[in-house]
């Protein structure tokens, strides 16, 4: 016969001191929450996240409506205005050669943002082709993928920009196309990772 400790409060000394709790179908139904309303509860809460996800579609509103918006041509310069500070009549005052700033920066935006959504759309693209691959076939098919990211990585990829587009002519096109090229090993190494985990 086992001695029971002095603080059981159990009734039968036989029956195991703890028991594991199973949650019931009550249990599950109501604490499960999807991926998608979890990971858009997370941002909600990270204040930061919002703001900046506010600050990129402000931005990109600007930049998809700037030729409503912009109050003079970008291009066209106004020799009575040449270098003037800010004023009612230019917001952000006119460049040295009289070009509004604030017309040229609105329309500005609407080459950085589509340069860096087709070259963020390029490199997840085949950073999340080459990891899952990477990933799922493992072996050869692992080493070689990491192997030419460890090549595409050992280089400075400010140069190679700048050696490509040289070569192959200064177009917004090739710039998007060479950026998208060389920055998926970052990707690909966060999806191969999850793919192992």
């Amino acid at each position: 016969m086992t001695a029971s400790l002095p603080f059981d409060t159990r009734d039968d000394a036989t029956e195991p001191p703890f028991q594991v709790w199973q949650p019931t179908a009550d249990d599950l139904s109501a604490e499960a929450v999807s991926p998608r309303r979890l990971a858009l509860r997370r941002f909600r809460r990270n204040r930061l996240a919002v703001v900046a996800l506010g600050l990129l579609i402000a931005f990109g509103l600007l930049a998809l409506f700037a030729p409503i918006i912009a109050p003079y041509d970008p291009i066209k310069p106004d020799v009575k205005a040449i270098g003037k500070p800010p004023s009612l009549a230019h917001l952000f005052g006119t460049d040295e050669s009289g070009r509004d700033v604030l017309s040229r920066l609105l329309h500005g935006a609407r080459v950085s943002l589509s340069v860096g959504f087709v070259a963020v759309t390029i490199y997840i693209g085949i950073g999340t082709l080459l990891g899952a691959l990477a990933g799922y076939r493992r072996g050869w098919v692992d080493g070689v993928i990491g192997r030419t990211i460890d090549l595409v990585q050992s280089f400075p990829s400010l140069i190679i920009i700048i050696a490509a587009v040289a070569i192959v002519g200064p177009s917004i096109w090739n710039v998007m196309i060479v950026i998208g090229l060389l920055t998926w090993p970052n990707i690909c190494r966060l999806v191969r990772g999850q793919l192992l985990s």
